[in-house]
């Protein structure tokens, strides 16, 4: 994967455990690299050398209906 299609976030914030994969989401998202449609590849890693990964398709907010 060639390193302008990745964001990582570690350097900025150092060790966040498990909030490091929505920290990085939001500031995609804020900073125009993720829109609705795109393919997503989330991998994460942690303590014992436990580690996970998926893929998904990012929604836009018209994917949810709205409650009253």
């Amino acid at each position: 994967m060639p390193a302008e299609k990745t964001m990582t976030n570690v350097q900025k914030y150092g060790d966040t455990s498990g909030a490091g994969v929505p920290l990085v989401l939001r500031e995609a998202m804020d900073t125009g690299r993720l829109k609705a449609g795109d393919n997503v590849v989330i991998v994460s890693f942690g303590a014992g050398m436990s580690h996970g990964g998926t893929l998904i398709r990012w929604t836009g907010e018209e994917d949810f209906g709205r409650r009253s």
